[in-house]
């Protein structure tokens, strides 16, 4: 759950796109090509906060249907993670500036844990997994050109690779917020 003071900012920057945008229909049609970054907070983890970056390039093979590849990485005061993994995506047409989404992934990431045990001792330890997402998203075009997006990653790794409140997992689910450029 985001913070109350986030919970507003979010809501009022919502509608102030609302109010303040033109209608027309984005078209995502065969050929075009996007790069998108994005990011996110996770307060939920044993260094109180994780700050993740993630980084990706598509291509629309067909009209509404993107692949591509996706890098990320994410750190806390007690772990790193690196992911690297491939993606298919596909764009719902809603005939104006909001076009909501679905991604799939699969790829590999190396999860980098450091944690006191029972006995008081430091441990580190190295993970490396195969790594699936789920990522429903919604984004919001600003022109042809440029979008604003907003989607949470539900992921599952063969290897407990994910720090949180006082374990690692092996499940994650994460907020995040970008921009994407097309051409």
């Amino acid at each position: 759950m985001l913070p109350r003071n986030w919970q507003k900012g979010l809501a009022t920057g919502i509608f102030a796109l609302l109010i303040a945008a033109p209608a027309w229909s984005q078209n995502l049609l065969h050929g075009t090509k996007e790069i998108g970054l994005s990011g996110g907070i996770d307060f939920d983890t044993s260094a109180d906060t994780e700050f993740n970056f993630g980084m990706t390039y598509g291509y629309y093979i067909l009209d509404q249907v993107e692949v591509g590849g996706f890098i990320s990485i994410r750190d806390n005061d007690d772990s790193q993670q690196l992911e690297t993994s491939v993606f298919g995506q596909y764009d719902f047409d809603l005939k104006n500036q909001w076009v909501p989404y679905v991604q799939a992934r699969l790829g590999w990431a190396r999860g980098e844990v450091n944690y006191i045990d029972d006995m008081g001792i430091l441990n580190d330890e190295d993970e490396d997994a195969i790594i699936g997402t789920l990522r429903p998203g919604i984004r919001y075009h600003l022109n042809d050109f440029v979008a604003l997006d907003l989607n949470a990653d539900l992921q599952y790794a063969s290897e407990e690779i994910f720090d949180e409140v006082d374990e690692i997992n092996d499940t994650q689910i994460l907020l995040n917020w970008g921009i994407r450029a097309y051409w």
